[in-house]
């Protein structure tokens, strides 16, 4: 079978993770070219010049197109698949053009900025009949795809609760770059709220059921914070997993401060309680402290009427499975490591845990297995329990 011929829109000139506009070239990149699947035919960037430069830079074919539009990438009839990995304020202006052209489209996760951007690309995916999906990398993760096996299996029988515990990016609480100042305000679309919570929310739903009868509560416990620059800055484009990874790897970006006191609006804080589809009570705690007291940045309790599981992460969930540990306990006996090692992919073994779930992720798409990506359908069902989860948010403030 042919290869998918991709238009990748949002490739930078990075060769390595430096915290602004890399997550494309660290994550997507070297998830495509270790798929036989996929072939990557064009680029497109803010300017023919700026995609040049990328597809010399990253070593692609001289054959790779290089385009300074959306809109001219889609008129390219050799290409089947746009992937749009920008910022999310980008993302609606960026994946609408390839819609209404009847290209297949990927977008980074979120979807978009906002619920309605979000429920309008959905219906025009619908309306045009093309495949689509998000990139919510924790479903294709080997964690994510035994624990749905575990649950399917009654292992640890009549799920009756589950509980969850984690750190919203446990550093950098007092200091910021400026150039991903929109991750710290909660009207942005892309923040701590719609990317962290947001990949950990899509992999828990997808395990075990929507959230009804939703109650939360959001606070801000650092309300301000200082942002930084560097002499070189500039504008650049990133990505919404680029922005939790910085975060995550850095105490700032550069030395210049260039506001001490910049008002943080997106919440550190943030407490969920719900029922799921199949009756279960949920609560899910996301908190952010200044000093990091558990060697786990993550630990799910999934209890049953017989047994429990346990999962334990230390970093961030869509990335984080090749440091993942699930145990499952049954009865009066000891929790028991389970092997989760079945579904990764041969090819993933060799990359970077940035671009191994993502890899998974594409080879699931090329298979059609609806059950390791999210569609758009499937990726809007998860916005909509989030602005019910900010809807019902009771937002305490000092």
């Amino acid at each position: 079978m042919a290869p998918i011929r991709v238009g990748l829109v949002g490739l930078s000139t990075a060769k390595a993770f430096t915290g602004r506009g890399c997550w494309t070239a660290v994550s997507h990149l070297p998830a495509l070219l270790a798929s036989p699947e996929y072939e990557i035919v064009a680029l497109a960037n803010s300017s023919v010049e700026s995609a040049k430069r990328s597809i010399a830079a990253q070593g692609l074919p001289e054959s790779t197109k290089a385009y300074g539009s959306v809109d001219d990438l889609a008129d390219d009839p050799d290409v089947d698949l746009i992937i749009v990995s920008v910022k999310v304020e980008s993302h609606y202006e960026l994946v609408k053009p390839a819609l209404l052209k009847n290209k297949n489209v990927f977008v980074e996760w979120p979807m978009a900025a906002n619920t309605a951007e979000v429920e309008e690309l959905a219906a025009l995916a619908k309306k045009h009949n093309v495949q689509t999906f998000i990139g919510a990398q924790g479903r294709a993760s080997p964690v994510m795809q035994k624990l749905k096996e575990l649950i399917a299996n009654n292992k640890i029988g009549r799920v009756i609760s589950s509980s969850v515990v984690a750190c919203s990016l446990n550093r950098t609480v007092d200091v910021w770059p400026e150039s991903l100042k929109s991750y710290l305000d909660m009207d942005s679309g892309g923040n701590e709220f719609t990317i962290v919570f947001g990949h950990f929310l899509d992999s828990f739903v997808n395990v075990l059921g929507d959230l009804s009868h939703i109650q939360s509560i959001f606070k801000t416990g650092y309300k301000t914070v200082k942002l930084t620059g560097s002499d070189q800055s500039r504008a650049q484009e990133t990505t919404t997993k680029e922005s939790a990874s910085i975060a995550v790897q850095s105490t700032g970006h550069g030395n210049n401060i260039v506001d001490p006191a910049y008002v943080k609006t997106s919440p550190d804080q943030i407490l969920v309680q719900g029922v799921t589809s199949n009756g279960a009570v949920a609560s899910i705690a996301f908190r952010k402290p200044r000093h990091h007291g558990d060697e786990h940045d993550l630990r799910w309790y999934i209890s049953g009427t017989e047994g429990e599981i346990m999962v334990t992460s230390p970093a961030s969930w869509s990335i984080a499975d090749k440091d993942a540990e699930i145990r499952i306990k049954n009865g009066d006996g000891p929790f028991e490591v389970v092997d989760f090692q079945g579904y990764r992919l041969p090819a993933a073994e060799a990359l970077s845990p940035m671009a191994a779930n993502t890899h998974s992720m594409y080879d699931a798409f090329a298979k059609g297995d609806t059950a390791r990506y999210a569609t758009f359908e499937s990726a809007a069902n998860t916005h909509r329990i989030l602005e019910e989860i900010k809807k019902a948010a009771y937002i305490h403030a000092d």
